[in-house]
């Protein structure tokens, strides 16, 4: 089958590639903000106690 008729049976219009970049992107945006941290983030002593131990402070 030749890139022509591929594209013929597609069911809807054919985007050119920069639009679908853009709006793969953009869904992929949306679903990351939509789901949300993996996990919920240390609590601030956790963190300022790993910045110390980093720098040689403890």
């Amino acid at each position: 089958m030749t890139p022509s008729l591929l594209l013929a049976a597609l069911p809807v219009p054919a985007l050119p590639v920069e639009s679908a970049l853009v709006l793969t992107l953009a869904a992929a945006a949306a679903l990351m903000a939509a789901l949300g941290p993996a996990e919920a983030p240390p609590p601030a002593e956790a963190s300022s106690a790993a910045i110390f131990a980093l720098h040689g402070h403890v």
